[in-house]
């Protein structure tokens, strides 16, 4: 059977992720980067 790897990427305004599956099944690497680690809750706030 040949093994088949796929790369999963997502992204949003804040945040990337990033996947590789063997076989469409079987994680072998994931990887989540968030901007908020490094600007911080920078959204709108109500008083």
């Amino acid at each position: 059977m040949k093994m088949m790897r796929v790369l999963a990427i997502e992204t949003s305004c804040d945040d990337t992720g990033a996947a590789v599956l063997l076989n469409g099944r079987e994680i072998l690497s994931n990887v989540v980067s968030s901007q908020m680690v490094k600007k911080g809750d920078v959204g709108s706030k109500t008083t």
